[in-house]
């Protein structure tokens, strides 16, 4: 499970890289309100860049790990039901 997680991870992470591609909101745009968020935190100017493109990252990553378990779940739902009819075929187990 924890293999299909990281690919799917990878997959969404891939995806929403994609998207911002396509998306209104230039990258620009984005950093710098992240940038903003790290100044009012009090960060060092030097810094600000470098911290504003690591919380982008964060944020993505999450993103990407919250879908990735909704695949998983999804996934086990799947097996789960393809089972299902065949338990209804088990025998009862015959004691001595």
């Amino acid at each position: 499970m924890i293999t299909v997680l990281q690919r799917r991870m990878s997959v969404h992470t891939s995806r929403f890289d994609e998207q911002q591609a396509f998306s209104s909101l230039h990258w620009g745009d984005l950093v710098g309100r992240f940038q903003e968020v790290v100044v009012q935190a009090g960060e060092v100017d030097t810094m600000v860049h470098t911290k504003a493109l690591a919380l982008v990252h964060q944020h993505l990553q999450r993103q990407a790990t919250v879908s990735a378990y909704q695949d998983g779940f999804v996934l086990l739902t799947i097996m789960t039901l393809a089972v299902m009819p065949l338990v209804c075929f088990l025998r009862k187990w015959q004691g001595d």
